[in-house]
């Protein structure tokens, strides 16, 4: 009997052993977790404090760099924009009454151009006149559109494309016919040579600008 209850008591004391045993154990791993967190935790902090510090040192600089030049640009100073405006003055009165002559030399170019096909179509119209005569009138450039463009005339609808701003027709020669006078006048100023043009068979003659 006692030495059954030494057994059982002895059984109770282990079972408390390992209790205890389990227990202090389980606090060892609550312990170690604890740890590992917090120095997770420190870890985390650390890193972003790094990163933080590599930001503020890279490219915040870079960023602090911009910022001061951009406050440091104060505009143009009224000197710098008088010379700006002076420059452009100066190329402007250089580039400007050149490209004003080119556009007007063109305009002869082109009336001069047409005038070849012009003369062209009037030699066809005294060679199929059983006179060999030359029209007897044409009003404006409407009529001689409509007249010599099937004798192969090339004459658009509106006369300033080909540099045209009126013609005059007149019949010459003796007898009347055999000849003609037609002026041209071109859409250039009348300073420009050649901005009237006098036309007959014999060829094509450019007016002089007065002095």
């Amino acid at each position: 009997m006692g030495s059954a209850k030494r057994h059982r008591l002895a059984g109770c004391e282990l079972d408390v052993e390992a209790f205890a045993f389990l227990l202090c154990c389980h606090n060892v791993w609550i312990l170690i977790y604890s740890n590992v967190y917090e120095i997770g935790m420190h870890l985390a902090v650390l890193m972003g404090n790094v990163q933080h510090r590599i930001y503020y040192k890279g490219g915040n600089k870079m960023i602090r760099k911009i910022r001061r030049g951009i406050a440091g640009n104060e505009g143009f100073t009224l000197i710098e924009l008088m010379i700006v405006v002076a420059i452009i003055g100066i190329l402007a009165a250089v580039a400007v009454p050149n490209f004003i002559s080119y556009r007007d030399r063109s305009r002869v170019a082109a009336a001069i151009a047409t005038v070849g096909s012009i003369r062209a179509a009037l030699a066809a119209f005294a060679a199929d006149d059983p006179a060999n005569l030359y029209p007897a009138a044409i009003a404006d450039y409407a009529a001689m559109r409509t007249l010599l463009n099937p004798l192969g005339a090339a004459l658009p609808a509106t006369q300033g494309q080909v540099g045209i701003q009126s013609v005059t027709y007149l019949q010459a020669g003796n007898p009347a016919g055999n000849d003609y006078t037609l002026t041209i006048v071109t859409t250039a100023p009348a300073s420009v040579a050649g901005s009237t043009l006098t036309v007959t068979s014999s060829g094509v003659t450019k007016s002089t600008p007065a002095p």
